[in-house]
């Protein structure tokens, strides 16, 4: 049902960074060493530009259909019943959707955490 995925979490890039020893990763003056230079050799020069981020529009993705309305239901699940104030969470996503208050990023980490409870721990 849901897809979503931190490539630097994945169990064979994890085995494989594990590996390396920490003075190829750390150093007192860089960080992600190896990754950096991997990233040289494969994309050249480019690979020291300065980050950019990458810009999602979850604020108003959450203000429409039918993303607000997935929303509502995993805020109405049995585990945000466990784990919080439903009613409070319901009246987030409300102010939200109705343009009262901008509350994406609560909404969004509350809602993050609810699909990752449902995939590691309520998935058989």
């Amino acid at each position: 049902m849901y897809s979503i995925k931190v490539p630097f979490l994945d169990k064979e890039v994890f085995e494989l960074a594990r590996q390396i020893p920490t003075r190829y990763k750390v150093n007192k003056n860089e960080t992600k060493i190896a990754l950096r230079k991997a990233a040289e050799i494969q994309i050249g020069n480019n690979a020291g530009k300065k980050k950019l981020g990458f810009p999602v529009p979850v604020r108003e993705w959450l203000r429409k259909e039918p993303y607000s309305s997935m929303v509502r239901t995993c805020f109405q699940s049995q585990a945000a019943k466990e784990f919080f104030h439903v009613e409070k969470l319901l009246k987030l996503l409300d102010e939200h959707v109705s343009g009262t208050r901008d509350r994406w990023r609560e909404i969004w980490c509350v809602y993050m955490f609810l699909v990752w409870y449902e995939v590691y721990f309520e998935k058989e």
